[in-house]
Order: C-alpha cells, then structure tokens, then sequence
C-alpha cells in the first residue's frame, strides 16, 4: 500500500510526504535565466492620401478651364517637373505634361495624384497663384472665354490693352460671381452691383482692368467680345487737305477755334498733347491733337491717323500751323476716311498713278521715305515697295502741309 500512495503522489505531484526512489528531490534554488537580446523593428509611416473630389477636369478636354488651369500651374511655379524637362503649355488642351503636373500638385497636398484635379485643388492653385490675367485675342477671333476659381478673400484680376474707338462687352457666362471694370486711370467704369453683363465703347489707350469676386468660392466662366472698331463712314463735309489749311480752317487761324471745329467734324480727338516748350526739338511752343480715323484691328498700325499742329512760330501769338494725314495700312485703309481729301478728291490710300494724272510728276524731296512735292505745296509720301512684287501698287501714305517748326514732320 505504501508503494502504491508514494506512486499516486508522484504522478499527481501534489504535496505527497514520503520516501521513494521514484519521487526526485525537490529544489529550491533559483535558476537565473539569459533571454537573447529583444529586436524592435520600426516600420516606415505611411502618408493618409486624402481622396479627391469628384473630377473637374481630365485629360483630353479643351475649355477655357483648362487655359486657367494651366496658367495657374505655371503661375506658382509648377509648369515643369524638371529644370529641362517638357513645360505646360497655357493652350487650352489637357494634355499629358499637364496631367503629370497636376498630379505632382496634389500630391503636394497629400491627394491621391490622379492628373485629373477637383474643384477643391482648382480652386487651392487659384489663391496660390493670385497674378494678373493679361488677356489676348487671336487673330481671327473677336471674342473669347476666359475662366478661373474667386473666393471671398481671393479675387481674381484680368487686364486687356484697350483701344480708343473699340467696345468692349462681358458677360457672366458661369458662376455665381460678379466683375467690376475700371479704365486705365482708374475710374469705374462698370460696379458690381450693376449686374452680370457689360459693353461700353472705350476712350483711352491703356490697360483696362476687371475684377472678378463672389461671396463664395465659385470656378466661373465668363464670354468677352472685343471687336475691331466698325469701318468708318464720315462725312468730312467742308474739310479739305489743302496747303494753306483744310478749306474752313487755314495756317494762322486760333488754336481754340479750330479745334472746336475739327472736333464736331471729327469727334473727340485720341489724344492731345497740350503745349510743349522745345520739346522734340522743337523750336518755341507746340502742341499736337490727334483722331485716330480708322483704327487697325489690333496693335497701332492704324489705317488712317490725322494730326493737327500748333504753334506760336511763324505767327503773331499760337497758331494752327501744320495738319498731317497718314497711314500705315495703304492696301486697307477705309473708303470712307479717302473723304477727307484734297480739292481733287486724292487721300491717303490713293495710287501713284491718280496723284500723276491730276498733278503730274512730282519732286522728289525724300527718296528714301518716298516724300515728294507735286507742285501743290503739300509733301505727299508714296509706298515705293516692291515693285517687282506681284500685284503691287504704289500707293501714298502720308499728306502734309504747313511748319509747326518741328523737324520731325511725317512721323
């Protein structure tokens, strides 16, 4: 019985008294024991990419969204992902190299880089950018849209190099935004408050500035026309280009009145330059009024410029001295600005050959500018040209007469 208790309590281990060789000796030391060295791996942290929006614009569209859009990247500086890499192009055309930019962008801003931007990242290159909008017209076009992202603490500002005599006309087309226009010397020519739509004829050469807002953040679109001024059609009545003075206003006449009449005849002239002691090497005190007759499409080429001059040389006190006709458009200058002719009814625009008939050969004062005397009294500048080229016709673009003792005549 003993053998058998002493096997229980082996086999049980639980607080059995007793001898047996089957049961070994219980220890009580403390063994120390050596764990190897604990590792700790750190992981990399990856970035929570927020998602994007629903998509705003995607390669393959063509809008003026995307025009903005890419003037937006080059703007803040991400117009190329390299120094000499490809650039984005401000074309209007989501193309791949705009794609990629825009994915380098959100990216920037922790989003998912897609290429195909939201709103929300249209509108974050907008208030980056914050530059002025200069607005251009191609050739064969008159009007355009132009389109962009406000907010209430970023306006946008678009600019256009106005023209005396052209009109100007905008209009929301999208957005709930609304736009101010001020002409180059800062007055307002259209409030905010005056509603979504605007056309004014413009009187100064310059830079007009519009200004767009909204009391939200709004992507908007709007449609501007700026076409060429309509072709003339006056009726120069009693004016004639003669060498004493223009047939109601003659050499010697008071400045204040003749440019009261030439005004009503004309319009209000384009600009003036108010009385100018030895300037432009000048002898005594002139003055220069200008009508631009028959503007040019675009730049300052025009078609048909007409100047009147003072001076107070040559006369018992200021005096109307000097008229000039030009221009620098002789194939295209209007018919209607050919009314303000000489008593034989010759202007600008007309063909050497008609100046010969009626007044026979001229002289030749100035070959190389092709200015001549045909024995009126008045310089007469012909466009020698080409006269191998084909279809070529030398015509007259300049008619003068008188001296405001300036040197510069004909410019």
């Amino acid at each position: 019985m003993r053998y058998g208790l002493v096997l229980a309590c082996a086999l049980i281990a639980a607080g059995c008294t007793g001898e047996s060789a089957l049961a070994p000796p219980i220890s009580t030391e403390t063994t120390a024991v050596t764990l190897p060295p604990t590792t700790t791996t750190t992981m990399t942290e990856f970035v929570a990419l927020q998602p994007n929006g629903p998509v705003f614009l995607t390669q393959g569209d063509r809008n003026e969204y995307v025009e903005a859009l890419q003037f937006y990247l080059v703007c803040v500086g991400r117009e190329r992902a390299t120094a000499d890499g490809p650039g984005v192009s401000v074309d209007g055309v989501f193309g791949p190299i705009t794609s990629s930019m825009v994915a380098y962008v959100q990216a920037e801003m922790r989003r998912v880089p897609t290429g195909s931007p939201d709103e929300e990242t249209f509108a974050s290159l907008a208030r980056r950018c914050g530059a002025t909008r200069s607005l251009e017209f191609p050739e064969d076009r008159n009007d355009r849209r132009v389109a962009g992202n406000v907010a209430p603490d970023g306006d946008e500002v678009l600019s256009i190099a106005g023209e005396p005599g052209r009109t100007l006309t905008i209009e929301v087309g999208e957005g709930a935004v609304q736009f101010s226009v001020r002409d180059p010397a800062g007055n307002v020519l259209h409030d905010v408050r005056d509603g979504p739509r605007w056309s004014g004829a413009l009187s100064a050469q310059g830079e007009y500035r519009i200004r767009v807002t909204a009391s939200v953040t709004a992507s908007y679109s709007l449609l501007i026309e700026y076409p060429p001024p309509p072709r003339v059609a006056i009726d120069f009545g009693t004016l004639v280009l003669g060498p004493d003075g223009l047939g109601v206003v003659k050499f010697g006449d008071e400045p204040g009145d003749v440019e009261r009449l030439l005004t009503g005849i004309l319009g209000e002239p384009t600009s003036d330059s108010g009385w100018e002691g030895n300037a432009r090497g000048c002898t005594g005190f002139n003055r220069q009024i200008r009508w631009v007759i028959d503007p040019a499409p675009q730049g300052s080429d025009h078609r048909a410029v007409f100047l009147a001059r003072f001076s107070d040389q040559g006369f018992v006190g200021p005096a109307f001295a000097q008229w000039e006709y030009v221009t620098l458009d002789t194939d295209n200058v209007d018919i209607g600005s050919r009314s303000l002719a000489t008593a034989l009814g010759l202007s600008i625009g007309s063909t050497l050959t008609e100046f010969v008939t009626l007044y026979g050969e001229p002289l030749i004062l100035d070959r190389d500018r092709g200015l001549a005397d045909f024995g009126s009294g008045m310089r007469v500048g012909i466009d020698l040209g080409d006269d191998a080229a084909p279809g070529f016709t030398e015509r007259v673009w300049y008619l003068g007469a008188g001296e405001d003792g300036c040197p510069d005549f004909g410019s």
